[in-house]
């Protein structure tokens, strides 16, 4: 299965502010390789797809779950769209910590640190290879 980037627009406010966006993207990253098209229908991804890069991101995902044992609040839940985001380096685990300050998520915290700490060695390691 393929994957691509696709914004869907349901009137043409939404989608001149989107091709405004993309523009803006274009000149900063040199292009880009999402779309701009019209929402017709739209069906909602199976649970498998839902939070993408979340699942992804192992440690983190599995003590989230441990939090979260609904499988549906993958869908619903705005924390995990900012975990979703921050496993692509959109945002910051302060700023998590300032919106989800309860004690309940210090070990999701910790797991976080520990994973970026270890990512952030590995590719530490890997810069001076040629």
């Amino acid at each position: 299965m393929k994957y691509r980037s696709l914004l869907l627009f349901e009137n043409e406010e939404q989608k001149s502010e989107m091709l405004q966006k993309l523009e803006e993207i274009k000149h900063i990253h040199g292009n880009s390789y999402t779309s701009v098209e019209p929402l017709h229908s739209f069906y909602e991804a199976g649970l498998h797809h839902q939070k993408y890069y979340l699942q992804r991101w192992k440690p983190v995902y599995e003590k989230w779950q441990d939090l979260h044992v609904e499988k549906e609040s993958l869908v619903e839940s705005t924390l995990a769209a900012r975990l979703n985001g921050l496993s692509k380096g959109c945002g910051s685990l302060e700023e998590l910590m300032q919106e989800y300050p309860d004690s309940a998520y210090d070990s999701l915290y910790s797991v976080i640190r520990e994973v970026s700490e270890n990512l952030k060695e590995h590719s530490e390691d890997m810069c001076g290879l040629d």
